[in-house]
Protein backbone atom coordinates (compact mmCIF):
# COMPACT_ATOMS: atom_id res chain seq x y z
CA UNK A 1 0.00 0.00 0.00
CA UNK A 2 1.07 3.70 -1.15
CA UNK A 3 -0.06 6.55 0.49
CA UNK A 4 -0.26 9.61 -1.36
CA UNK A 5 -0.59 13.25 -0.94
CA UNK A 6 -2.04 15.85 -3.21
CA UNK A 7 -3.15 19.32 -3.13
CA UNK A 8 -6.56 20.18 -2.78
CA UNK A 9 -8.21 23.75 -3.13
CA UNK A 10 -10.81 23.75 -0.28
CA UNK A 11 -14.48 25.35 -0.81
CA UNK A 12 -16.89 25.10 0.99
CA UNK A 13 -20.66 26.29 1.63
CA UNK A 14 -23.30 26.72 3.88
CA UNK A 15 -25.32 23.32 4.28
CA UNK A 16 -29.20 24.70 5.68
CA UNK A 17 -31.02 25.59 2.64
CA UNK A 18 -34.59 25.43 0.93
CA UNK A 19 -34.51 25.21 -3.48
CA UNK A 20 -37.28 26.26 -5.98
CA UNK A 21 -36.42 24.87 -9.67
CA UNK A 22 -36.80 27.16 -12.28
CA UNK A 23 -35.82 28.07 -16.09
CA UNK A 24 -35.75 31.39 -16.37
CA UNK A 25 -33.00 33.99 -15.30
CA UNK A 26 -32.84 35.30 -11.80
CA UNK A 27 -33.10 38.62 -11.48
CA UNK A 28 -31.42 41.78 -10.17
CA UNK A 29 -31.49 41.92 -6.04
CA UNK A 30 -34.54 43.79 -5.09
CA UNK A 31 -36.99 42.29 -7.99
CA UNK A 32 -40.26 41.51 -5.93
CA UNK A 33 -40.32 37.83 -7.50
CA UNK A 34 -36.59 36.73 -5.87
CA UNK A 35 -35.77 38.66 -2.68
CA UNK A 36 -38.14 41.71 -1.95
CA UNK A 37 -37.71 43.36 1.65
CA UNK A 38 -39.97 41.77 4.25
CA UNK A 39 -40.50 38.95 1.97
CA UNK A 40 -42.59 36.08 2.80
CA UNK A 41 -41.13 32.65 1.04
CA UNK A 42 -41.65 30.43 -0.63
CA UNK A 43 -41.51 33.10 -3.35
CA UNK A 44 -43.02 32.44 -6.80
CA UNK A 45 -41.69 31.50 -9.53
CA UNK A 46 -43.50 31.71 -12.07
CA UNK A 47 -45.22 28.39 -14.68
CA UNK A 48 -41.49 27.11 -15.79
CA UNK A 49 -40.51 26.08 -12.16
CA UNK A 50 -39.54 22.30 -12.58
CA UNK A 51 -38.91 19.30 -9.76
CA UNK A 52 -37.19 15.97 -10.77
CA UNK A 53 -39.76 13.63 -10.14
CA UNK A 54 -37.43 11.24 -8.56
CA UNK A 55 -36.75 12.68 -4.71
CA UNK A 56 -33.44 11.88 -4.91
CA UNK A 57 -32.35 13.82 -7.81
CA UNK A 58 -33.62 16.61 -6.06
CA UNK A 59 -30.47 18.91 -5.23
CA UNK A 60 -28.90 17.99 -9.00
CA UNK A 61 -29.16 21.35 -10.42
CA UNK A 62 -27.05 22.33 -7.02
CA UNK A 63 -23.82 20.29 -8.23
CA UNK A 64 -20.96 21.52 -9.37
CA UNK A 65 -18.20 24.33 -8.40
CA UNK A 66 -19.86 27.69 -7.99
CA UNK A 67 -18.70 31.47 -7.57
CA UNK A 68 -20.57 32.93 -4.81
CA UNK A 69 -21.77 36.39 -4.13
CA UNK A 70 -23.01 37.39 -1.06
CA UNK A 71 -25.15 40.33 -0.09
CA UNK A 72 -26.78 41.21 2.97
CA UNK A 73 -29.59 43.70 3.57
CA UNK A 74 -28.64 46.67 5.43
CA UNK A 75 -30.59 50.19 6.44
CA UNK A 76 -33.21 48.94 3.98
CA UNK A 77 -30.57 48.75 1.06
CA UNK A 78 -28.78 45.42 -0.59
CA UNK A 79 -25.05 45.51 -0.22
CA UNK A 80 -22.24 43.10 -1.42
CA UNK A 81 -20.75 41.60 2.41
CA UNK A 82 -18.38 38.74 0.69
CA UNK A 83 -17.42 36.41 -1.83
CA UNK A 84 -16.64 32.75 -1.80
CA UNK A 85 -16.21 29.17 -3.24
CA UNK A 86 -18.47 26.43 -3.42
CA UNK A 87 -17.57 22.92 -4.75
CA UNK A 88 -21.31 20.55 -4.36
CA UNK A 89 -20.90 16.70 -5.09
CA UNK A 90 -22.38 13.63 -5.20
CA UNK A 91 -21.05 10.97 -3.02
CA UNK A 92 -21.57 7.28 -1.65
CA UNK A 93 -22.26 6.11 -4.65
CA UNK A 94 -24.65 9.09 -5.66
CA UNK A 95 -26.77 8.38 -2.17
CA UNK A 96 -25.69 11.44 -1.11
CA UNK A 97 -24.70 15.52 -1.49
CA UNK A 98 -21.41 16.82 -0.08
CA UNK A 99 -21.56 20.65 0.18
CA UNK A 100 -18.42 22.96 0.59
CA UNK A 101 -17.77 26.25 0.93
CA UNK A 102 -14.95 28.62 1.83
CA UNK A 103 -15.50 32.60 1.85
CA UNK A 104 -16.24 35.67 3.36
CA UNK A 105 -19.04 37.10 4.81
CA UNK A 106 -19.14 40.84 6.30
CA UNK A 107 -15.75 40.81 6.11
CA UNK A 108 -15.13 38.01 8.41
CA UNK A 109 -14.01 34.18 7.43
CA UNK A 110 -16.82 31.50 6.81
CA UNK A 111 -15.76 27.82 6.13
CA UNK A 112 -18.30 25.08 6.24
CA UNK A 113 -19.25 21.77 4.81
CA UNK A 114 -23.18 19.84 4.84
CA UNK A 115 -24.18 16.32 3.74
CA UNK A 116 -27.45 15.73 3.12
CA UNK A 117 -29.04 12.55 2.01
CA UNK A 118 -32.77 11.33 1.19
CA UNK A 119 -34.37 9.20 3.59
CA UNK A 120 -37.42 8.12 1.60
CA UNK A 121 -39.43 11.07 3.40
CA UNK A 122 -37.03 13.69 3.77
CA UNK A 123 -33.19 15.81 3.53
CA UNK A 124 -32.00 15.14 6.93
CA UNK A 125 -28.82 17.62 6.82
CA UNK A 126 -25.79 18.12 8.62
CA UNK A 127 -23.00 21.08 8.74
CA UNK A 128 -20.46 22.28 10.07
CA UNK A 129 -19.09 25.31 9.93
CA UNK A 130 -16.68 27.99 11.11
CA UNK A 131 -14.99 31.27 11.08
CA UNK A 132 -11.32 30.76 11.36
CA UNK A 133 -11.44 27.98 14.66
CA UNK A 134 -13.64 25.04 15.80
CA UNK A 135 -17.20 24.96 14.47
CA UNK A 136 -20.45 23.27 15.63
CA UNK A 137 -22.33 20.25 14.05
CA UNK A 138 -25.64 21.68 13.46
CA UNK A 139 -28.96 19.98 11.71
CA UNK A 140 -31.89 20.98 9.11
CA UNK A 141 -34.61 18.76 8.04
CA UNK A 142 -35.34 19.79 4.06
CA UNK A 143 -39.02 18.41 2.97
CA UNK A 144 -41.02 19.64 -0.39
CA UNK A 145 -43.87 22.31 -0.49
CA UNK A 146 -45.29 22.07 -3.84
CA UNK A 147 -42.27 23.72 -6.18
CA UNK A 148 -40.35 24.19 -3.29
CA UNK A 149 -37.92 22.65 -1.03
CA UNK A 150 -37.75 23.65 2.56
CA UNK A 151 -35.13 22.90 5.26
CA UNK A 152 -35.78 24.60 8.63
CA UNK A 153 -34.29 23.67 12.02
CA UNK A 154 -35.95 20.54 13.18
CA UNK A 155 -38.94 21.13 14.83
CA UNK A 156 -38.85 25.02 14.20
CA UNK A 157 -39.66 27.36 11.18
CA UNK A 158 -37.18 29.83 11.23
CA UNK A 159 -34.84 30.52 9.62
CA UNK A 160 -35.49 29.43 6.52
CA UNK A 161 -33.28 28.71 3.60
CA UNK A 162 -34.34 29.25 -0.06
CA UNK A 163 -33.44 28.86 -3.63
CA UNK A 164 -35.26 31.05 -5.17
CA UNK A 165 -34.29 30.72 -9.35
CA UNK A 166 -31.97 27.64 -10.17
CA UNK A 167 -31.41 27.28 -14.10
CA UNK A 168 -28.40 26.10 -16.14
CA UNK A 169 -25.69 27.78 -14.46
CA UNK A 170 -26.64 30.27 -12.14
CA UNK A 171 -29.01 29.73 -8.66
CA UNK A 172 -30.42 32.10 -6.00
CA UNK A 173 -30.37 31.34 -2.46
CA UNK A 174 -31.76 32.92 0.24
CA UNK A 175 -31.63 33.49 4.30
CA UNK A 176 -35.39 34.56 5.80
CA UNK A 177 -36.00 34.75 9.70
CA UNK A 178 -39.34 35.19 10.88
CA UNK A 179 -40.37 37.99 13.60
CA UNK A 180 -42.62 37.97 16.57
CA UNK A 181 -45.44 39.76 14.49
CA UNK A 182 -45.50 36.52 12.05
CA UNK A 183 -43.73 38.18 9.44
CA UNK A 184 -41.11 36.87 7.24
CA UNK A 185 -37.59 39.28 6.68
CA UNK A 186 -35.27 38.38 3.92
CA UNK A 187 -31.70 39.66 5.16
CA UNK A 188 -29.04 37.10 3.42
CA UNK A 189 -28.83 36.61 -0.35
CA UNK A 190 -26.30 34.00 -2.16
CA UNK A 191 -25.56 34.29 -6.21
CA UNK A 192 -24.00 30.99 -7.13
CA UNK A 193 -22.38 31.21 -11.02
CA UNK A 194 -21.28 27.76 -11.83
CA UNK A 195 -17.85 27.68 -13.38
CA UNK A 196 -17.11 23.67 -13.02
CA UNK A 197 -19.42 20.75 -14.15
CA UNK A 198 -20.72 18.36 -11.46
CA UNK A 199 -18.33 15.36 -10.59
CA UNK A 200 -18.42 12.68 -8.33
CA UNK A 201 -16.32 11.77 -5.43
CA UNK A 202 -14.91 8.87 -4.04
CA UNK A 203 -11.27 7.13 -2.79
CA UNK A 204 -10.73 7.23 -6.03
CA UNK A 205 -11.32 10.57 -7.20
CA UNK A 206 -10.97 12.69 -3.70
CA UNK A 207 -7.68 14.44 -3.55
CA UNK A 208 -6.16 15.13 -0.33
CA UNK A 209 -5.50 18.02 1.53
CA UNK A 210 -3.04 18.44 4.55
CA UNK A 211 -4.77 20.00 8.13
CA UNK A 212 -4.76 23.46 8.06
CA UNK A 213 -4.69 26.17 10.70
CA UNK A 214 -7.71 24.88 12.62
CA UNK A 215 -6.01 21.43 13.08
CA UNK A 216 -4.29 23.40 16.20
CA UNK A 217 -7.07 23.48 18.18
CA UNK A 218 -7.88 19.24 18.06
CA UNK A 219 -7.21 16.96 20.54
CA UNK A 220 -5.84 13.88 18.88
CA UNK A 221 -4.31 16.03 15.81
CA UNK A 222 -1.21 12.80 15.76
CA UNK A 223 -3.95 10.58 14.83
CA UNK A 224 -6.10 12.81 12.58
CA UNK A 225 -2.68 13.46 10.89
CA UNK A 226 -1.72 10.09 10.57
CA UNK A 227 -4.58 9.33 8.58
CA UNK A 228 -4.57 11.91 5.74
CA UNK A 229 -3.89 10.41 2.58
CA UNK A 230 -4.99 7.47 0.40
CA UNK A 231 -4.21 3.77 -0.19
CA UNK A 232 -5.06 0.69 -1.77
CA UNK A 233 -4.85 -2.43 -0.25
CA UNK A 234 -6.46 -5.79 1.59
CA UNK A 235 -9.11 -5.20 4.19
CA UNK A 236 -10.99 -7.52 5.97
CA UNK A 237 -14.73 -7.84 6.57
CA UNK A 238 -15.33 -10.23 10.08
CA UNK A 239 -19.56 -10.46 10.65
CA UNK A 240 -20.19 -11.94 13.49
CA UNK A 241 -20.13 -15.71 13.90
CA UNK A 242 -19.34 -15.92 9.84
CA UNK A 243 -16.22 -16.58 7.95
CA UNK A 244 -14.29 -13.26 7.74
CA UNK A 245 -13.54 -12.27 3.93
CA UNK A 246 -10.67 -10.59 2.56
CA UNK A 247 -11.93 -7.37 0.05
CA UNK A 248 -9.22 -4.79 -1.83
CA UNK A 249 -10.34 -1.12 -0.20
CA UNK A 250 -9.02 1.92 -1.62
CA UNK A 251 -9.68 4.96 1.43
CA UNK A 252 -8.74 8.29 0.75
CA UNK A 253 -8.66 10.77 4.31
CA UNK A 254 -8.60 14.83 3.21
CA UNK A 255 -9.02 17.88 5.57
CA UNK A 256 -11.93 19.30 5.74
CA UNK A 257 -13.09 22.63 7.28
CA UNK A 258 -9.42 24.24 7.42
CA UNK A 259 -8.24 21.27 9.51
CA UNK A 260 -11.16 20.93 11.75
CA UNK A 261 -11.91 17.27 10.70
CA UNK A 262 -11.56 14.71 8.03
CA UNK A 263 -13.44 13.54 5.09
CA UNK A 264 -12.87 9.73 5.08
CA UNK A 265 -14.25 7.95 2.01
CA UNK A 266 -14.07 4.11 1.75
CA UNK A 267 -14.56 2.13 -1.57
CA UNK A 268 -14.81 -1.62 -1.67
CA UNK A 269 -16.54 -4.08 -3.57
CA UNK A 270 -20.02 -2.28 -4.98
CA UNK A 271 -19.73 -0.50 -1.19
CA UNK A 272 -18.61 3.36 -1.14
CA UNK A 273 -19.06 5.46 1.95
CA UNK A 274 -18.55 9.09 2.63
CA UNK A 275 -17.72 9.98 6.29
CA UNK A 276 -17.32 13.30 8.04
CA UNK A 277 -15.62 13.29 11.37
CA UNK A 278 -15.03 17.02 13.42
CA UNK A 279 -14.28 18.05 16.40
CA UNK A 280 -17.24 20.45 17.86
CA UNK A 281 -15.72 23.71 19.62
CA UNK A 282 -19.14 24.14 21.57
CA UNK A 283 -19.67 20.52 22.84
CA UNK A 284 -15.38 19.15 22.92
CA UNK A 285 -16.45 16.23 21.34
CA UNK A 286 -15.75 14.47 18.14
CA UNK A 287 -19.09 13.86 15.92
CA UNK A 288 -19.50 12.37 12.21
CA UNK A 289 -22.26 11.68 9.87
CA UNK A 290 -22.21 8.95 7.29
CA UNK A 291 -23.82 8.31 3.89
CA UNK A 292 -22.99 4.69 2.16
CA UNK A 293 -24.47 3.63 -0.90
CA UNK A 294 -26.31 0.51 0.24
CA UNK A 295 -29.18 2.66 2.37
CA UNK A 296 -31.05 5.41 2.63
CA UNK A 297 -30.58 8.53 4.89
CA UNK A 298 -27.54 8.89 7.04
CA UNK A 299 -26.38 7.53 10.46
CA UNK A 300 -24.04 9.12 13.29
CA UNK A 301 -21.30 6.95 14.02
CA UNK A 302 -19.81 6.88 17.04
CA UNK A 303 -15.55 8.59 16.94
CA UNK A 304 -13.18 6.40 18.91
CA UNK A 305 -9.74 7.54 19.12
CA UNK A 306 -6.73 4.84 19.62
CA UNK A 307 -2.84 5.48 19.41
CA UNK A 308 -2.85 4.38 16.30
CA UNK A 309 -5.71 5.06 14.54
CA UNK A 310 -9.71 5.59 14.58
CA UNK A 311 -12.83 3.52 15.13
CA UNK A 312 -16.16 4.84 13.90
CA UNK A 313 -18.84 2.69 15.53
CA UNK A 314 -21.68 1.99 13.15
CA UNK A 315 -24.89 0.39 13.15
CA UNK A 316 -25.87 -3.06 13.74
CA UNK A 317 -23.09 -3.74 15.87
CA UNK A 318 -20.20 -3.07 13.23
CA UNK A 319 -17.19 -1.07 13.98
CA UNK A 320 -15.09 0.22 11.01
CA UNK A 321 -11.29 0.78 12.24
CA UNK A 322 -8.39 2.63 10.66
CA UNK A 323 -4.92 1.83 11.77
CA UNK A 324 -1.86 3.65 10.60
CA UNK A 325 1.73 3.99 11.34
CA UNK A 326 4.90 4.38 9.30
CA UNK A 327 3.11 6.20 6.30
CA UNK A 328 0.47 3.08 5.57
CA UNK A 329 -2.45 2.01 6.94
CA UNK A 330 -4.58 -0.86 7.32
CA UNK A 331 -8.25 -0.63 6.91
CA UNK A 332 -10.75 -3.36 8.46
CA UNK A 333 -14.48 -3.65 9.18
CA UNK A 334 -16.03 -5.72 12.01
CA UNK A 335 -19.40 -6.85 13.76
CA UNK A 336 -18.97 -6.92 17.03
CA UNK A 337 -22.43 -7.73 18.05
CA UNK A 338 -25.76 -8.75 15.95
Amino acid sequence: MRRTISPLLSVLTLGCLALALGNRPSADVGDHDVAPEGASPPLALGERVTMPDTPTAQFDFWLGSWEVQNRHLRDGQWHDSGTARATIRSVAGGRAVLEQWNGTVGGQPLIGFSLRAWDGEAWPTWLYWHGGTLGAWGQMIGTREGRTMVLTPPGGESPRYTFSDAYGDSARWSESRKGEDGSWTTSWIMDFRRDEPPVALDAASAEVRELGNSAQFLPNREQVQRLVGSFSTSGEIRPAGKAPRTVTVRTTATSMTDGAGLLLFVDYEKHHSATAVAFDGRTKQWGAIRADSDRAGMTRPAVRWSEDGLELGLDGGWVERWSCANESCRWSREQTSG
